[in-house]
This record gives C-alpha cells, sequence and structure tokens, in this order.
C-alpha cells in the first residue's frame, strides 16, 4: 500500500516468444504455429500475452478502487525492427504490430514504461546481421535513434507518460557505452524538446548479471563484476561518466567529442578486437565469448 507505481510485467511479448516460438527459455515449445493470430486459431504467443493482458487489467482496476492516485503500467520490450529483404520486410511490419504494440493495446494503463536497446534486422532467414551498423557485445545493433522513434510513437499511439526503463548496452571493455550513453540521451532530449513527456530513464544496468540464456557472458553493468574474484566490483569509465552527466544536468561539446573519439579510435586499428557473445548466426548466446572488430562507421 505504500508504493505509488506499480510495473506489473517486464517484457511480456520477450517472455512468450522466448518460451514458447524459440523455445530457449524455460517451459519450452518451439513452433512456427505459436505466432499465428487466424481468429480461429491463436497460437501459443498470442494466447499467453491475452492471458498476461487480462491480469494486469484486473489488477489496475483492484488498485484503482482502493487508491486512484496510484500508477499503474508496464515495462515493455520494444525494437526498432527493419528489413533486410522482401521477406524481411513482411517480418519487421509483422513484429512492429505484434512485439511492439499488441500487448499495450491490450492494457489499461497510467504510463507505459519501454525498455530500448536497438535495431533488429529480419530477412527471410528470421534475424540477421547488418553491415550498416554496430553491434554491442551481446549481438545487439545500436540505433540511438531509433529511441527517439519508439518514444515519438508510443506517445502518439496511447498519449500516455513514458519511463525509459531499460536502456543501455553489453560491452566489456566500455568503448562502445560511453558514445551509446550520450547520444541515447542526446534522443531523449530531443524528445522533451517536442514536448513528449518522458518522465524518467533507467540506464540498464548498475553492475554486470545473468543476461538470460546469454549467461553471463555480455557485460552490461556501468560496474564490472569479477566473478572468479570473490566478485570484486569495480567502475568502469562509463560509470563517472554516467555520474557526470546526472551531477551536470548536460552534455557538453566537449564530453560528445571524447567518448566519440575514443570508440572512433579503437575502431581505427586493424588489430584490434573485441569479444562479442552472439554466434554468427545473430541468433545463438555463446557462454565464451567470440572476438571480431569494430566496425568503422559513424552510427550516430
Amino acid at each position: 500500500s505504500e508504493v505509488d507505481y506499480w510495473l506489473t510485467f517486464n517484457e511480456p511479448n520477450v517472455y512468450m516468444m522466448f518460451t514458447r516460438v524459440a523455445g530457449i527459455w524455460p517451459n519450452p515449445s518451439s513452433s512456427f504455429f505459436n505466432v499465428l493470430n487466424l481468429g480461429f486459431y491463436k497460437g501459443d504467443y498470442f494466447i499467453g500475452l491475452d492471458h498476461m493482458a487480462k491480469a494486469h487489467n484486473l489488477f489496475f482496476e483492484y488498485v484503482k478502487k482502493r487508491d486512484q492516485g496510484k500508477k499503474v503500467g508496464i515495462a515493455h520490450n520494444t525494437a526498432n525492427y527493419k528489413s533486410v529483404d522482401i521477406i524481411g520486410e513482411f517480418a519487421s511490419s509483422w513484429a512492429w504490430k505484434n512485439m511492439n504494440y499488441f500487448f499495450p493495446d491490450l492494457v489499461q494503463v497510467d504510463f507505459m514504461g519501454i525498455n530500448y536497446y536497438g535495431s533488429e534486422y529480419l530477412s527471410w532467414k528470421g534475424l540477421v546481421y547488418s553491415e550498416d551498423t554496430e553491434y554491442n557485445d551481446a549481438g545487439r545493433a545500436i540505433d540511438p535513434h531509433g529511441l527517439y522513434l519508439m518514444l515519438h510513437e508510443f506517445y502518439k499511439r496511447y498519449q500516455k507518460p513514458i519511463y525509459i526503463t531499460e536502456n543501455g548496452t553489453a560491452d566489456e571493455l566500455d568503448i562502445l557505452r560511453p558514445v551509446y550513453l550520450v547520444e541515447h540521451l542526446k534522443n531523449v532530449k530531443k524528445a522533451l524538446d517536442d514536448h513528449i513527456p518522458v518522465m524518467g530513464y533507467i540506464q540498464w544496468t548498475l553492475t554486470d548479471n545473468l543476461e538470460w540464456s546469454d549467461g553471463y557472458c555480455p557485460k552490461f553493468g556501468l560496474v564490472a563484476v569479477d566473478r572468479k574474484n570473490n566478485f570484486e566490483r569495480k567502475p568502469r569509465s562509463s560509470f563517472y561518466l554516467y555520474k557526470e552527466i546526472i551531477q551536470s544536468h548536460e552534455i557538453s561539446t566537449v564530453m560528445s567529442d571524447k567518448v566519440w573519439n575514443k570508440y572512433n579510435g579503437a575502431a581505427s586499428k586493424k588489430a584490434f578486437r573485441r569479444p562479442i557473445c552472439r554466434g554468427k548466426d545473430a541468433m545463438s548466446g555463446l557462454d565464451v565469448a567470440r572476438t571480431q572488430k569494430l566496425r568503422f562507421i559513424d552510427w550516430r
């Protein structure tokens, strides 16, 4: 009763996709039929989300009967789905409709929480890598403008205040994360300037974590965790960068140039290789990272 804000579900669309479609999380069932929604037949992906939406709405109504001042929302996974071929056009359209919008369309909320990490490129093979962008250690395409797009699209569709409940990147060497953080916060500022009510921003995450079926390989933390040395915590440079941004309430041109030059300098070194915890198929997670070069492109 002392809690003013409730999040009922975190990424329900991802949970249903990875359990009942991809079959790589607990309670697995890998089947194409689970993503069908034909009116006369509804697959497990949609059935599961229907049940979760019903549970959320019952809780929403319960909270409002007790105290109208309490706020209820969800934390919803989003991505800027893009295509690389004709089949990918269909797949990305399906994903925008059913991954980004299907669950939020079903629920009553006082605010919308969105989790955003980047783009997902789709083709006839499914999820694929694109040569046009940089990838983090978890194999996720970096797309700062995509966050601005999500804020615009979700506010236009739902007309609710927005909390960015997750945004961050896996980067063990802390070369991508500083510029990733700066460029995504710039896009939040652009959305605020457009009068989109972004109420808060949560960086994912404070310390390196267990990343579901990808295990401990991707390092999302502002603070590194040494699991072989009594879980010693060691702040990365991005920890101090984020602290500076919070204290100064601004991102200066000097700061922007500094973090970009750090990334660009590393990317330009032909011999430099960094870890990546996603297989060459763009889908399978790795317990032990492979290595690849940074891409010498401007992804801002």
